[in-house]
């Protein structure tokens, strides 16, 4: 199961540093950008994120990333594939674009019923 925390990489030119949501699985480390930044005062001496408006949107992002990964089975996905699931993957699949590909598929493989 793939572990999150709300951490920064480093600061930008105008002095705040972008928020991001750190996500490990299986030793394996990639990061999902949010929308917030913090300055220094939203952070401890050990660069950890201490605004709690930060802090709190950080935590109900990972809460929904949590439910979503609950619902299905990641043992056998690497970390990007968990990223790009967590970015795109819960998108409405559109039934006739999947018939679509479905009945291409099985006329490229020569079966034309």
């Amino acid at each position: 199961m793939a572990t999150f925390k709300p951490s920064i990489k480093k600061q930008r030119a105008d002095g705040l540093y972008q928020v991001y949501i750190r996500v490990i699985h299986k030793r394996k480390i990639s990061y999902i950008m949010t929308s917030k930044v913090v300055s220094e005062k939203g952070l401890t001496k050990d660069k950890e994120i201490k605004d709690p408006f930060v802090l709190q949107y950080c935590s109900s992002r990972i809460a929904y990333y949590i439910d979503i990964l609950n619902k299905i089975n990641t043992d056998s996905w690497d970390i990007k594939d968990i990223v790009n699931y967590l970015k795109t993957g819960t998108e409405e699949v559109c039934f006739s674009d999947y018939a679509r590909r479905y009945k291409d598929n099985l006329y490229n493989n020569g079966q034309e019923r």
